[in-house]
């Protein structure tokens, strides 16, 4: 979902970056179970039925034995090469021909991976294709470091010098703590909290720019509840997971104390290390139970099994229940979504000075906002009315969330004490992350179009791109030109939804114009201070944007990043070349590879347009009704039917998928791998005639349209 791809925390931080990730993926999987029933599910999105997301195939090239091969019958030009015999490799080594694949697809399609890949210690899961080709992107990302390219290498030979970093200690951080420490009242506080959102220690609230869902054409601050440490509200909940971090809350603030002395704690306003991160507990929680407070979700505990680590066990159950489809996913972002001019909402919550925080943003007057969080807006200015804010409380909070931020900037106990209890602890981690990984993940992270400038020059051709191009277009027209078969549709219905096909935008690689980073002052030998430079950079001139027209080149994701999205605001689909790598795709591999790889992904993104989300927007990406109300109603017929297909899927004894929860994802996995396929046979017999897919493929046991399938 596009959202989820907008949300703000640090994405260099193991923890964020892990838990956004996870969280992404483990939606994905469980989209993935649409493999397991598909009569069903052929009413769903515009007719469409199909597999999961990321239910495929991709392995390392563990046979070295290349088995006789055929020129492809959709084979480009006719030709094996080298890297198609690579790709013959990766795809073979992971078959599990002991399996019935009538019978279960899955194992037979990547049963000896499975059966054969230990998943390395400093990783909670590992993807056959995505991983490995995150790695190989990350080879040349990191080779741009080592080239001297400007500005990624200064951040890159600043983050790997953790000597360094040791011996500056504290030092980066004084400026922040003398800010924590001037702080007398709540004003204070929540100026101070604008200033560290600008760094991605989000305290109080959490803000990012999009397009406006009311007007695509402009830019909206959007505004919600953030500043909660834990990746999940529900792990507050769990006694022995919130005793943790409030332990680990306390081990940090004893690492000030002892850096800084009882003098930088006194000058904090904290008597001793103990009292400080009590403190900010406390405030912590009292901002969870105001968000509670009007919208209390179903999180009751989970129990889990000890030999998960708590977060794996809360992950696992998470979006499921004994009774399926009792909690509410995020499809109803509808009903909450409220757009204000700054003024009037800081009229109506008059307590919470958010001008003051607006100003710690960098822009004193954002207009306009969407909020999403005028409940806990309003129980937070009562609250402030009655005078229950603790200002020295707060203190407390802003000196955790500053940490918590920027840890991966601080001294090597800071980052060990991090490792243990988010990535060993709830993560279940063996060892930690290396450090040239979190390098790379930070680099992509702050300057990821300046990366992916450099990535793309060397990892995406022309040629590639106009194949890539072509790929993702044949998709749009297969999927429009099906459209005349969807008999729910009227003619008024299927005309508007063919104007959004065709006005449905792509940017295929990279974009067409690249930011720049002039005004952007790196501090060389200075990692703190770099990444504080980069993330104000980056967050100034984001949300002075707000209110401006949208430019479509601003990207959700970074060139390396091996991933795709359709984002609804512009009814705009990207497909970064850090995907469009081996052995997901090739301009040499045979169509029935690259549509199988690159194209059920990007079908999958096409579908999005149309599932329980993006049937809410129109062709311009604004928000509103625009199919007459008998399609709509038809619509939710069949939405509330795959619902109902994946509530029925039982994870574990007792515990199945929420269908409403997931039902995006798996409405666009449905018609991913039906779009694809239409787009595959269509280009195919226009080359070679009918029933050109029957015939053998590069791997002579299979046929293309097999091919495709295993693809």
């Amino acid at each position: 979902g596009s959202l989820l791809s907008r949300v703000q925390g640090s994405m260099y931080s193991p923890l964020d970056y892990s838990s956004a990730h996870m969280l992404q993926r483990l939606r994905a999987t469980v989209a993935a179970l649409g493999i397991l029933l598909v009569v069903c599910a052929g009413i769903a999105a515009v007719g469409y039925i199909g597999s999961g997301q990321n239910a495929t195939v991709a392995v390392s090239n563990a046979a070295n034995d290349v088995p006789a091969v055929t020129k492809a019958a959709d084979n480009k030009d006719n030709e094996i090469t080298p890297v198609l015999k690579n790709w013959i490799n990766w795809t073979l080594s992971a078959i599990d021909k002991t399996v019935d694949p009538c019978q279960d697809f899955y194992q037979f399609t990547c049963g000896k991976w499975l059966d054969t890949y230990q998943l390395p210690a400093d990783f909670h899961e590992w993807w056959m294709k995505e991983n490995y080709i995150e790695d190989e992107n990350r080879k040349v990302v990191e080779s741009a470091m080592k080239d001297q390219w400007p500005i990624i290498s200064e951040f890159y030979d600043a983050c790997m010098n953790e000597a360094q970093v040791d011996v500056m200690g504290l030092k980066p951080l004084l400026p922040w703590f003398d800010k924590i420490a001037s702080v007398k009242t709540v004003q204070d506080l929540m100026l101070l909290g604008g200033e560290m959102e600008q760094i991605r220690a989000s305290a109080f609230f959490s803000t990012y720019v999009q397009a406006d869902p009311d007007d695509p054409k402009q830019y909206v601050l959007t505004f919600a509840a953030g500043g909660f440490g834990l990746p999940d509200l529900g792990l507050y909940d769990i006694p022995e997971i919130s005793n943790e971090y409030g332990n680990h809350i306390r081990k940090l603030f004893e690492l000030v104390a002892r850096d800084g002395g009882q003098e930088l704690l006194s000058k904090l306003g904290f008597n001793n290390a103990d009292d400080a991160s009590e403190q900010a507990l406390k405030f912590e929680l009292e901002l969870l139970k105001l968000l509670n407070a009007h919208d209390e979700p179903d999180r009751k505990r989970h129990s889990f099994n000890r030999l998960e680590t708590p977060y794996q066990a809360f992950l696992r159950k998470a979006g499921v229940s004994k009774k399926a489809g009792k909690r509410e996913g995020s499809n109803d972002f509808i009903d909450f979504y409220k757009k204000f001019d700054s003024k009037t909402l800081a009229a109506m919550v008059p307590s919470v000075p958010l001008a003051q925080y607006f100003a710690g943003l960098g822009n004193p007057n954002p207009n306009p906002i969407m909020a999403l969080a005028t409940e806990y807006l309003k129980m937070l200015d009562a609250y402030i009315a009655a005078g229950n804010m603790s200002v020295s409380d707060g203190k407390a909070y802003l000196l955790f969330q500053l940490i918590h931020g920027m840890v991966d900037m601080m001294p090597a106990d800071y980052v060990e004490e991090n490792y243990n209890f988010f990535e060993a602890y709830l993560y279940g981690l063996q060892k930690p992350i290396a450090r040239r990984f979190k390098c790379l993940m930070g680099a992509d992270a702050d300057m990821g179009m300046l990366t992916g400038h450099y990535f793309s020059r060397f990892k995406f051709t022309p040629a590639a791109k106009g194949d890539a191009t072509l790929l993702v277009d044949n998709l749009k027209a297969a999927f429009r030109d099906h459209l005349a078969y969807v008999s729910w549709m009227d003619d008024e219905a299927r005309t508007l939804a063919t104007k959004k096909v065709d006005l449905m935008d792509r940017i295929v690689g990279y974009p067409d114009q690249w930011p720049s980073f002039t005004g952007l002052d790196m501090a060389p030998g200075d990692f703190f201070t770099s990444t504080v430079n980069m993330r104000k950079f980056g967050y100034v001139r984001g949300i002075m944007r707000v209110g401006e027209p949208v430019n479509r080149f601003d990207w959700l994701m970074t060139p390396p990043t091996v991933n795709a999205y359709y984002d609804h605001g512009l009814n705009l689909m990207v497909l970064p070349c850090g995907q469009t790598q081996e052995p997901d795709y090739h301009i040499d591999y045979p169509d029935s590879a690259n549509y199988g790889h690159v194209g059920r992904i990007m079908a999958h993104e096409v579908t999005h347009g149309f599932d329980s989300e993006g049937f809410l927007h129109d062709w311009t990406g604004r928000k509103r009704t625009w199919m007459p109300e008998k399609v709509m109603e038809e619509f939710q017929k069949r939405t509330k039917c795959v619902e109902q297909l994946y509530d029925k899927q039982e994870l574990e004894p007792g515990h199945f998928v929420n269908g409403k929860l997931t039902s995006g994802e798996n409405i666009a996995d449905i018609g991913g791998i039906k779009v694809s396929y239409w787009a595959y046979q269509k280009l195919v017999e226009s080359k070679f005639g009918p029933g050109a897919t029957k015939r053998p493929s590069v791997i002579p046991e299979y046929t293309d349209e097999q091919l495709f399938f295993i693809s």
